[in-house]
């Protein structure tokens, strides 16, 4: 299930690259319900898993720190991805000859057309970004499948059935 949420998040994230700023909102909405499903049917069984890894006796240490790094990596993802498109919109605008502005969508200075340009971009270096993370998510979930081994006395007793 983890490998198979991540490959739905990355094949959404995939779809999401051919957006533009003429897309039905239908299609985007369509589009991210998908995006929330594979993200659905990849946290609960990651959870299972790193919550069976560990051992009985620190249960409530292991729920404690994946709450911490789940909040953590929501946090430190909303930020840092905020900074690089906030960043790579700002620079779009400058590049067109607007260097004095600040807010660029309160701006009536700038066409509208160049607020969108500006938009896509930030939006879609960051879809981008997502999609190597769900591609790297979705191998590091693959398991081997370890075959059974019997010991020595097993086989025997096998044998002697």
């Amino acid at each position: 299930m983890t490998t198979s949420g991540m490959a739905v998040s990355a094949l959404t994230c995939l779809a999401l690259l051919f957006l533009s700023p003429t897309t039905s909102l239908v299609v985007l909405v369509v589009e991210l319900v998908a995006l929330g499903i594979g993200m659905g049917m990849f946290t609960p069984p990651n959870n299972s898993a790193i919550m069976g890894a560990a051992p009985p006796d620190k249960l409530g240490v292991a729920g404690g720190i994946l709450n911490m790094t789940r909040s953590l990596g929501l946090i430190f993802g909303v930020d840092i991805s905020g900074v690089i498109f906030t960043s790579l919109e700002h620079k779009y605008i400058v590049d067109k000859g607007y260097p004095d502005v600040q807010h660029i969508f309160a701006s009536n200075n700038i066409p509208l057309a160049d607020k969108d340009a500006a938009f896509m971009r930030g939006f879609l270096f960051m879809i981008v970004v997502l999609l190597i993370i769900n591609l790297t998510a979705a191998l590091l979930s693959v398991r081997k499948k370890e075959g059974v081994q019997l010991s020595s006395e097993a086989i025997k007793e096998f044998e002697g059935i």
